[in-house]
């Protein structure tokens, strides 16, 4: 009777204990040019949302467009030098630019003195694109 009452009180902490290794985000690897591993792994088992908001803003925190050059200017898009656009780290970007993202304001770059721009998202913008890719938006 005890084995099963054992059980009983063992088998859902086991449960709980593997959902809650599911649920906790893989970091992706271009975090490790930005931070160190100490800090990812600290972010993963004290706060794995960061690592859920950092993963989804390497992909979704900026967009590449291409701009008419007459619109350049209206965007007041400061000039930067980019080798492989289409590859980028964003949170690299961020640090080795030294650039601070805005919260309720889009950045715009031009991109090595052509038409494309790479939009930074206002910090507003991408949470609100971040709680709707989550299921968390209203």
């Amino acid at each position: 009777m005890k084995t099963i009452l054992t059980l009983f009180l063992i088998l859902p902490l086991f449960t709980i204990a593997q959902n809650n290794q599911k649920n906790t985000p893989i970091p992706d690897e271009r975090l490790l040019e930005v931070f160190d591993l100490e800090y990812i792994e600290h972010l993963q088992a004290k706060n794995p949302r960061m690592i859920e908001y950092f993963n989804y803003y390497l992909d979704f925190g900026y967009q590449l467009l291409d701009v008419h050059s007459d619109k350049i200017n209206a965007l007041s898009a400061t000039s930067i030098a980019l080798d492989d656009p289409n590859n980028l780290n964003i949170l690299l970007l961020l640090q080795n630019l030294n650039l601070k993202k805005k919260f309720d304001t889009n950045q715009y770059f031009q991109i090595n003195e052509s038409n494309r721009v790479l939009c930074i998202l206002s910090e507003k913008a991408f949470v609100k694109k971040l709680n709707a890719h989550l299921g968390l938006s209203h």
